[in-house]
């Protein structure tokens, strides 16, 4: 997942308790569990109440977490059943579109030219990227970056 989009969506994730759902697929509680009924000693099987717990958190996940895709993304979900699926599929997805991004700001880093803009709207634009790619966990050097902005106003 694109760290931008990991660090929106995790403290969230966390706050609710529901990173088990996505790191650490476990088995649900049982389902159904045994109790005496009190007038007649017989055994009857009951929904459990740790069932009911689980279920409401890993489901309020599998709603939450696509609600929070483009269309287009959540079109490459769709078949995931599993909420360990969903976001292995979606960290896949981001993981993509990430490293063309930061393919392609790289690129914009080294290219960009200063033209028509005055300098400090070429300063704000080139500070932009490479705080873009900073936030994208990319190393951009203040002499990278200095020799960018020197290679542009030429």
């Amino acid at each position: 997942m694109a760290p931008e989009h990991t660090a929106q969506i995790l403290p969230a994730i966390r706050a609710f308790n529901l990173e088990e759902f996505l790191f650490n697929p476990s088995k649900s509680p049982y389902k159904f569990v045994e109790i005496e009924d009190e007038e007649t000693g017989e055994s009857i099987q009951t929904l459990s109440d740790d069932y009911l717990k689980w279920k409401k958190k890993y489901q309020l996940l599998m709603c939450w977490i696509p609600s929070t895709l483009s269309k287009s993304s959540l079109g490459q979900v769709t078949q995931c059943i599993m909420a360990h699926e969903l976001w292995s599929c979606i960290i896949s997805l981001f993981s993509q579109q990430s490293m063309a991004r930061t393919m392609y700001q790289r690129h914009q880093l080294q290219t960009v030219k200063k033209g028509a803009l005055s300098i400090n709207e070429f300063m704000v634009k080139m500070k932009g990227i490479a705080d873009s790619l900073t936030a994208s966990y990319q190393v951009i050097t203040e002499q990278d970056l200095v020799s960018c902005i020197l290679g542009g106003v030429v």
